[in-house]
């Protein structure tokens, strides 16, 4: 899709972003299932063994389109890449080193799922390995860089992995129960949660949407430009995420098990949605709750409509829709076409939102 004069009439709604958004899936997972086999051939029962590890399996599918491969092609074309084929191996590198973060989350997390040794070494041989493949996808995109374009794609992608791994240290040893003394306020609290968030999300589709317009040989403002879209509109989807942790129901209908729903509350983490209960003077069953791991289903569900009730679920929401309304501010900072409004319907998904859905629907 190639980027359109100023003055050309968009034709561009929600069924041609899906459209495109399946195409580029479409793509991207033939191209990283050829990755996959290539290496197959050179350590059969490894790659076996990767294939079947139950996170990778339920992120390399041929079903539910990702958003990092379609952010990748539609960063390289709004800065007049031209054919979005030839990176193809870099929306399979994003999407690789998502996987990755993804296993090691596995890990990471404690949601009463037990892991014999063997299980956490292969998971991080998993996760290790794909982080590795997505750097060498990223060097077989079939577009001509300077070493010095080519050593920035390079580290925008190493700079991914280390921030994600910082937003971990946050999550697991610093937003916690345990440390809620450390604080001096609940403002220093929420600066910090933030922090975490950006570093979660927020700077991964930043460094996407760099990529992409390095590929495409864009200008200073261009590239200044999508990162500031990327970075608002990753940090709005994490924080919206985070209130989806009060969601409950079948675990098909959000992508998440049943041992998800409420773990965040269950582990004694801080998000912004907990921060705003303990912050709330009335009394409330926040404190009692945070890091009860046997919670019963009563006293969680009760806790998701006091969310509501009290109106932390609106508070939430506003800060994901402030970072939502930053993106869309960006994205007007570039010449109109039909690219340029794929962009802006992919940010309004954050209004969208499946978790604000059901919470909007459990109020009525």
């Amino acid at each position: 899709m190639e980027t359109r004069p100023e003055e050309s009439k968009a034709t561009v709604d929600k069924g041609h972003y899906f459209q495109e958004m399946k195409e580029t899936w479409k793509h991207t997972f033939e191209y990283m299932q050829q990755k996959l086999s290539q290496i197959e051939t050179k350590d059969r029962e490894a790659i076996l063994a990767l294939r079947e590890n139950y996170v990778v399996k339920k992120r390399i599918s041929d079903k539910n389109p990702k958003v990092r491969p379609f952010l990748m092609r539609l960063s390289f074309e709004v800065c007049g890449g031209g054919n979005w084929k030839r990176i193809i191996p870099a929306c399979a590198a994003v999407e690789f080193l998502n996987i990755s973060t993804y296993v090691t989350n596995a890990v990471f997390d404690e949601k009463g799922e037990s892991k014999t040794k063997k299980d956490v070494n292969q998971y991080i041989i998993d996760a290790m390995f794909l982080r590795d493949l997505a750097a060498e996808c990223l060097l077989e995109v079939k577009v001509s860089l300077s070493p010095e374009e080519t050593r920035a794609v390079v580290g925008k992608l190493a700079e991914i992995n280390k921030l994600v791994y910082l937003g971990q240290y946050v999550d697991l040893y610093q937003l916690k129960k345990k440390n809620l003394k450390r604080f001096n306020s609940f403002e220093e609290m929420k600066q910090l949660y933030e922090k975490r968030t950006e570093y979660f999300c927020g700077h991964f589709m930043s460094n996407i949407a760099y990529i992409g317009a390095i590929l495409a040989n864009a200008t200073g403002e261009q590239i200044k430009v999508l990162k500031n879209f990327g970075l608002n509109y990753g940090t709005g989807i994490q924080i919206a995420n985070d209130l989806g942790d009060f969601v409950f129901g079948k675990a098909k209908d959000y992508e998440k098990s049943y041992k998800d729903q409420y773990s965040d509350i269950k582990q004694g983490k801080l998000t912004y949605p907990i921060i705003l209960g303990l912050e709330t003077e009335e009394k409330n069953n926040f404190k009692k709750l945070l890091g009860k791991k046997n919670a019963s289903k009563r006293e969680l569900v009760a806790l998701t409509k006091y969310l509501i009730k009290s109106g932390i679920v609106d508070k939430t929401k506003g800060l994901s829709k402030t970072r939502y309304y930053k993106s869309k501010k960006e994205l007007k900072k570039l010449p109109k076409s039909d690219t340029r409004i794929m962009l802006s319907l992919m940010a309004s998904m954050l209004r969208s939102n499946k978790y604000f859905v059901f919470l909007r629907n459990f109020a009525k």
